[in-house]
C-alpha cells in the first residue's frame, strides 16, 4: 500500500540500525531516501551524521536530519511542547482543592511495566519524609487501575492525595501541569516535564556508562537517579527525598529573595 502511493521521499528517524526499517525503505522505493550515519546507511541516498549517542540527548541527535532541507537546527527552538486546555487545568486546581498554594509534587508511581514501579514500601517512606520535612508540601499520586489496590493500602496508613484514574492522556497531561514537581519513571512525563518546563526527578533502571543516552528532560532542571538493578523499586527512597529538598529549597529560597527584593 505505502509503495502504491510512489513517495519521493522517505526519512527514516532511527538513530540505531533497524532490519525492519530498512525492508521499509527498499520496498517503498521512493525517489529519495534519507536516515543517520549508521550501520545500514546504504539504503538511504542521502545520510546525515549521527552524534555521540552516550553524550548527545536524542532530541539533539534526531534533530540533525533537518539539516539536508536547508535547516540548521542549532537556531531552532527544540523544546518539546504541549498545548494545555484551560478548562482542564481549572478542574486540576479545583480537585487539588490549592487554595494554599502548596508546592506539589507529583509522583507517577510506575511507568510501562512491573519492574518500573517505586514500590508501595518505597512510596510509603517518601510520602513521611515529605510530611516530616517539607512545611506546605503536598504529594499526589498519579497512577493507573493496576496500581489502584496498593494505592488503596497505602492511603488507609497514611493520608495522600490521589489523582484520578485518567481515561485519557490530555487530562492526565493538564493535572500534571499544575505541579511545581515530577517525579517519575515513566518517560511520558519526562516529556510533558520538559514541555512544562518543570524540575523533574527521573528514575532509571539499567543504564551504565557505556550506555545510550537515555531519555533525560531536555533544557530543563532535572536530577537523574539510576539503578544498575532491574526494578526502580531499588532505588532508595531517602535518595529521591535529598532530589526532592535540593528543588524544593531552591524554589523557597528564590522566593524568599524575591519577596526581599520587592519589599527593597
Amino acid at each position: 500500500n505505502l509503495n502504491k502511493q510512489k513517495y519521493d521521499l522517505v526519512i527514516d528517524l532511527l538513530d540505531n540500525s533497524s532490519t525492519t526499517s530498512s525492508i521499509f525503505v527498499k520496498l517503498i522505493k521512493a525517489k529519495f531516501s534519507l536516515g543517520f550515519d549508521k550501520e545500514n546507511k546504504n539504503i538511504y541516498t542521502h545520510i546525515v551524521p549521527l552524534k555521540d549517542k552516550q553524550k548527545n540527548h536524542i532530541i539533539d541527535r534526531i534533530s540533525l536530519i533537518l539539516l539536508p532541507f536547508g535547516i540548521n537546527p542549532i537556531n531552532e527552538n527544540l523544546i518539546p511542547s504541549y498545548p494545555l486546555n484551560q478548562e482542564k487545568i481549572e478542574e486540576a486546581n479545583k480537585f487539588f482543592n490549592n487554595k494554599s498554594g502548596k508546592f506539589l509534587i507529583a509522583v507517577n508511581v510506575a511507568g510501562s511495566d512491573r519492574s518500573k514501579y517505586i514500590g508501595r514500601e518505597k512510596l510509603q517512606d517518601l510520602i513521611n519524609l515529605c510530611k516530616i520535612n517539607l512545611l506546605n508540601a503536598e504529594l499526589v499520586l498519579f497512577y493507573t487501575i493496576d496500581y489502584s489496590t496498593e494505592i488503596d493500602i497505602i492511603s488507609k496508613d497514611i493520608y495522600v492525595l490521589r489523582a484520578p484514574i485518567f481515561n485519557d492522556f490530555d487530562t492526565y497531561a493538564n493535572y500534571l501541569s499544575v505541579c511545581d514537581v515530577i517525579i517519575t519513571p515513566d518517560t511520558s512525563a519526562v516529556h510533558l516535564a520538559s514541555a512544562f518546563q518543570k524540575p523533574c526527578i527521573a528514575l532509571y533502571k539499567g543504564f551504565s556508562d557505556s550506555s545510550d543516552m537515555p531519555w533525560f528532560p531536555y533544557k530543563s532542571n532535572f536530577t537523574a537517579l539510576n539503578t544498575k538493578k532491574n526494578n526502580i523499586s531499588d532505588i532508595p527512597a531517602e535518595d529521591i527525598f535529598e532530589a526532592l529538598k535540593k528543588i524544593y529549597q531552591d524554589k523557597y529560597k528564590q522566593s524568599f529573595e524575591n519577596s526581599n527584593n520587592s519589599t527593597l
